[in-house]
C-alpha cells in the first residue's frame, strides 16, 4: 500500500505531539538531579558522593589524589550560596603549598569571615595539569551548580605537546540542531537510560598523556624543544582549548574570570638553547664579550666609587645590547641586561628584557607573552557578556617589577610564596565583586586578607616543600651553596638512609648541587641515594646511566637508560647515551637509530652531531658524516677533532 504524503504528514504531525506531550511530562520530573549525579562527562569524575558521614557531601576522587586537593562541598547547593570554582594547572593548585595556603584559601576564609555561610570556593586545580586537561575538568565543574569558575591555566602547555587534541571540523547548522535536542526532556531521559546500562559511552576516552599522573609519574618538562612548528602547535591548541573553555561556560549560563598566567621573569634565569652562530668570528666576539660582562658583574663588590660602579654598568648593558643582536634567539643575554638595568633602576628598561628572555626559554615551562596575549584576546571577543571578565594578572604583577620589587612573589618558575597568593587574592577581589554583583568594603576584605595567619606554623611536609622549591631554583639560578642549605634541611627531618619517592627526589637534587661544584664523588654518592631510595627515579637513572657510560661501564649504562626509557621514552639525553653504547661496540647502524631518535624527541648538541656523523662514517657514508659534523660546527667552531675530520673528509 502506498503512503500519500497527507498520511505522511498525518502521522509526523502526530509523532512530534506525542514527542512534545512526554517531553512536558518527564519535565516535571527533576531531570537535572540525575545529570548531574549520575552522567559527569570528564575522562573521570573529579568529584564523587562521599560515604558514611560524607554521604551528603561531594569529596575529591581518590583517583586524583595525587594531583588535585581534597575538597569537599555539599552535594545540594543550599539558597543563597554563591558556588566558585578554581580550574587550572599548579599555580592555581598552590603547590607547594596545599590550597588553604593559597589565593582560594585565602578568599574562602575572607568570604566566610564577612558573609559567613554564604560562599563556597573549591579548587579543582590540578598538578601538571594544561588547557586541555581544565577542559575536561570543566566538564564536571559545569554540572555541580557553580555560579562563578576561575580559570587559570598555561605553564603546561609544552608538556603536553603529544597530545594535541585532534578534533573534527564542526557542521554549524547539524551542531545547533545538537545543541538544541540536547536540551530536551525526551534527549536527557534517553541519555540518561543509556548511561545506567553503559555509563563508559559518556565518559570521554583517557588517551597517552605525559601529564597524567596516573598513567605516568613523571612529567619531563619542556624536553620535547622548540621550534617554529611546536610554537606554533602549541600555541593553536591552547587557543582552541580557551575558547572551548569560555563558550562551555557561556552554554551553561556560568559567569567566569579568566586569569592571565605570570610568571617569575625576574628570579628564574631562561635555560639557553645549544648556541649556534652564523661564523666563526661572530661566536669569538660574542663569547669574548659575555666573559667581558661577566667580569665586570663580578668586579662590582669590590668597587666602592659609585659612578664608577655605574660606568662598568652601563658598559655591560652595551656589550649586552650587541650580543642580543649577534644572537637574537639566546636568553642570557636578554636575562642579563635586565638584570643590569634592575641594578641602574631602570626598571621600566629591565622588564621587557626579562620577559624577552623568558619567552626565548629553550625549555618552556612558563606561560609565554603569546598565552596570555591569547587569553586577552579570546576573553575580549566577548567584551559585552557581562558574565565574562578578565584578571589580567600578569598585568598587575609586572608593576611590582617596575617597582623594582619582585623577588618575594614567586618560589620558583611560577609558584607564588604566601605573600604573592595574598596578592593575588587581593587583587582578585575587585573583578570578583563587579562579576558577582557583591557590595563589600574591598579595604576591609584586603587588610583580612593581608593579616591571615591562618596555619602560620605549616606542617613539616609543606616546610620542605617549600625548601625543595627553593632550592631548585638556586640550583637552577647556579646558588649552590643556598641550595645545598635547603636539601640539607629536608634531609635533617628524615631517617637516615630513607627510602621512597620523595627522599629520592632530595637525594638527587642534591647530586645536581655537587655536580655543579664539580664534586665528583658527592655527585656519585647522593646520585646512588637516589636510585637506592627510589629505583623508579627517571632523572636518576638517566645521570647514573651516563655516569657509567663516562667511566666505561657500558652494561651497567645500558641497562640504566634502558630502564629510563621505559618509565618514560621522551628522554633525549637517554637516548643520545645509548647511541654512544651501540658506537663503542661498533654497531654504527644501532647507534644512528639512537642519535636520530634523540633528536626527533628534542635532543641535540654538539657531541651528539659529532658522535652521529662518527657513526655515518663507519658504515662508509662519508656525505652524511660532513653534514652531522657541520651541524656540529654551529655550536662550536672551534673544535680541532671535528676541525680535522672535515679537512680530511671534505672533497
Amino acid at each position: 500500500m502506498r503512503l500519500s504524503l497527507k498520511n505522511l504528514a498525518v502521522g509526523g504531525l502526530i509523532f512530534c505531539l506525542i514527542l512534545i506531550l512526554l517531553n512536558v511530562l518527564l519535565g516535571l520530573v527533576d531531570l537535572k538531579k540525575y545529570d548531574t549525579e549520575f552522567s559527569p562527562r570528564s575522562s573521570y569524575p573529579i568529584f564523587v558522593p562521599g560515604e558514611g558521614a560524607l554521604s551528603e557531601y561531594y569529596v575529591t576522587n581518590v583517583h586524583f589524589r595525587n594531583s588535585i586537593n581534597a575538597q569537599t562541598f555539599p552535594i545540594k547547593k543550599a539558597n543563597g550560596v554563591t558556588r566558585i570554582f578554581v580550574i587550572g594547572g599548579s599555580a592555581a593548585f598552590a603547590w607547594p603549598f596545599t590550597e588553604e595556603f593559597g589565593f582560594s584559601g585565602y578568599l574562602r576564609r575572607v568570604l566566610n569571615k564577612f558573609a559567613p555561610g554564604k560562599f563556597e570556593v573549591i579548587n579543582a586545580a590540578g598538578m601538571s595539569f594544561g588547557s586541555h586537561r581544565v577542559y575536561d575538568v570543566l566538564q564536571d565543574v559545569i554540572k555541580l551548580s557553580p555560579d562563578l569558575v576561575i580559570v587559570y591555566s598555561g605553564n603546561n602547555e609544552y608538556v603536553e605537546r603529544n597530545v594535541i587534541a585532534k578534533r573534527k571540523k564542526r557542521n554549524g547548522a547539524l551542531e545547533w540542531i545538537g545543541s538544541r535536542l540536547s536540551q530536551t526532556n525526551v534527549y536527557r531521559a534517553v541519555r540518561l537510560g543509556i548511561f545506567r546500562a553503559a555509563p563508559s559511552i559518556f565518559r570521554q576516552q583517557t588517551g597517552t598523556d605525559l601529564t597524567d599522573l596516573r598513567a605516568d609519574s613523571v612529567v619531563s618538562r619542556g624536553a620535547l624543544g622548540r621550534s617554529s612548528q611546536i610554537d606554533q602547535e602549541v600555541l593553536s591548541n591552547f587557543r582552541l582549548n580557551i575558547k572551548e573553555i569560555r563558550d562551555r561556560l557561556a552554554e551553561s549560563s556560568t559567569k567566569a574570570i579568566f586569569f592571565t598566567t605570570p610568571s617569575n621573569v625576574v628570579g628564574y634565569r631562561p635555560t639557553s638553547p645549544p648556541l649556534r652562530f652564523a661564523d666563526k668570528t661572530s661566536a669569538e666576539r660574542w663569547n669574548k664579550m659575555q666573559q667581558e660582562v661577566i667580569d665586570s658583574i663580578n668586579s662590582q663588590t669590590s668597587v666602592v666609587d659609585q659612578g664608577a660602579k655605574t660606568q662598568s654598568l652601563h658598559h655591560a648593558a652595551e656589550l649586552l645590547l650587541e650580543m642580543t643582536h649577534i644572537a637574537p634567539e639566546e636568553p642570557w643575554s636578554f636575562f642579563t641586561l635586565g638584570q643590569v638595568y634592575m641594578w641602574l633602576g631602570e626598571y621600566d628598561l629591565a622588564y621587557p628584557a626579562f620577559v624577552h628572555a623568558k619567552d626565548l626559554d629553550a625549555r618552556p615551562i612558563r606561560a609565554l607573552s603569546s598565552f596570555n596575549e591569547a587569553v586577552r584576546e579570546i576573553v575580549r571577543e566577548k567584551k559585552d557578556d557581562t558574565g565574562l571578565k578578565l584578571f589580567d594578572l600578569e598585568e598587575a604583577l609586572s608593576a611590582e617589577v617596575l617597582r623594582g620589587n619582585a623577588d618575594w612573589l614567586f618560589l620558583d618558575y611560577c609558584h607564588f610564596t604566601d605573600a604573592g597568593h595574598k596578592l593575588v587574592a587581593i587583587n582578585l577581589l575587585p573583578v570578583m565583586q563587579e562579576i558577582l554583583g557583591t557590595n563589600f568594603d574591598l579595604g576591609q576584605l584586603s587588610a583580612s586578607i593581608f593579616g591571615d595567619d591562618w596555619g602560620k606554623n605549616k606542617d613539616r611536609m609543606i616546610q620542605n616543600n617549600v625548601l625543595y622549591a627553593s632550592g631548585l631554583t638556586y640550583i637552577h639560578n647556579g646558588q649552590f651553596e643556598a641550595a645545598e642549605k635547603d636539601f640539607k634541611k629536608i634531609l635533617s627531618t628524615f631517617e637516615p638512609e630513607a627510602g621512597g619517592v620523595y627522599p629520592s627526589l632530595v637525594y638527587r637534587a642534591l647530586s645536581h648541587v655537587y655536580q655543579g661544584q664539580d664534586k665528583k664523588e658527592l655527585y656519585k654518592e647522593y646520585l646512588g641515594k637516589a636510585i637506592k631510595a627510589n629505583p623508579d627515579n627517571f632523572e636518576a637513572l638517566i645521570s647514573g646511566g651516563l655516569l657509567f657510560l663516562e667511566e666505561g661501564d657500558l652494561l651497567q649504562a645500558e641497562e640504566m637508560l634502558t630502564k629510563a626509557i621505559r618509565l618514560n621514552r621522551y628522554a633525549p639525553l637517554a637516548f643520545e647515551g645509548l647511541g654512544r653504547i651501540e658506537l663503542s661496540k661498533g654497531r654504527a647502524k644501532e647507534a644512528i637509530a639512537q642519535f636520530e631518535e634523540a633528536l626527533r624527541i628534542g635532543g641535540d648538541s654538539f657531541l651528539l652531531r659529532k658522535d652521529l656523523g662518527k657513526a655515518h662514517l663507519q658504515l662508509g657514508n662519508v656525505d652524511k658524516a660532513i653534514s652531522a659534523w657541520q651541524e656540529a660546527m654551529s655550536f662550536d667552531s672551534s673544535d680541532s677533532e671535528v676541525l680535522e675530520l672535515l679537512k680530511k673528509y671534505s672533497r
